[in-house]
């Protein structure tokens, strides 16, 4: 079985074209649709393509090995960053074709219901907050005490929400800024809304929920001491992973792997 990812795929008019994840976003349609409205394309801020086909070339790996499990056949899998690019765009693709509706650039915001958005508070964090479902929006509006909103026609459907986008949202950044971060996120646990602080990489890294599951672990390296990583981020109850030894330093298993290759080649002979 062979396995192969690539920029564009093995054949094709754009085949032999180099490629980075970057330029899979851009040629793909997502870097179009990311950013704010009146800003510039935008790459993501992480190598989500390269990362998302690794997971799809993971997959059909999986479906390679269960079908020749069944046919005793093996065969060439493949998956390339422009096709990964272009699986990620939602309805985009059919919006447009069926529909002539172009997906445009949005910021923060959610694309089909509102108040959805980042909104900063009184102690200069933003917090995300998602109350655009008309059961969401009637808790945002009890904890936050402006129930009078329900009676403006306005917003009294998640249709009319998304018509007004500007106004609700301004009603939203007006109440969440009268309040720390800590204590919106509080009253949104409590009331069942969907809202968490904008974390920087320092919160991310104690963050208590990735920390409990193990997806920020703590590794001892005999040379260098203790490093903070990546946990094993699929959990297998009956078979858990691990990390088993720390990252390598530069060169650190060069003679044992020479000598593996040598043996293989030539078992008299020993590289020293």
């Amino acid at each position: 079985m062979k396995r192969w990812v690539s920029g564009f795929g093995q054949d094709g008019p754009f085949a032999n074209r180099p490629c980075f994840d970057v330029i899979a976003q851009a040629m793909g349609g997502i870097m179009n649709m990311t950013g704010q409205p009146e800003g510039p394309p935008t790459m993501a801020g992480t190598f989500m393509i390269d990362y998302s086909t690794a997971l799809y070339a993971t997959i059909g790996t999986l479906c390679a090995l269960e079908a020749r499990r069944q046919t005793g056949k093996g065969q060439m899998v493949e998956a390339s960053l422009l096709e990964t690019s272009a699986s990620l765009l939602m309805s985009a693709i059919p919006d447009f074709k069926q529909l002539g509706q172009s997906m445009s650039r949005m910021g923060s915001r959610d694309r089909y219901t509102s108040p959805v958005n980042s909104f900063r508070c009184s102690d200069g964090a933003w917090i995300y907050l998602s109350a655009g479902t008309d059961s969401l929006f009637h808790r945002f509006v009890a904890a936050a005490d402006l129930a009078h909103l329900l009676e403006d026609p306005r917003f009294a459907s998640a249709d009319t929400r998304l018509a007004n986008q500007d106004a609700i949202e301004a009603i939203v950044q007006q109440w969440v800024g009268l309040h720390p971060s800590g204590a919106v996120v509080e009253a949104m646990e409590k009331a069942g809304v969907p809202c968490a602080r904008v974390a920087g990489i320092g919160e991310v890294t104690e963050n208590p929920q990735l920390r409990h599951r193990g997806q920020i672990v703590d590794i001892e390296h005999p040379k260098i001491g203790t490093y903070t990583t990546h946990g094993v981020t699929v959990t297998l109850h009956d078979t858990p992973g691990r990390i088993a030894r720390p990252a390598p330093l530069l060169g650190e298993h060069t003679k044992e792997v020479l000598q593996e290759w040598l043996a293989a080649e030539a078992p008299v002979r020993r590289f020293v």
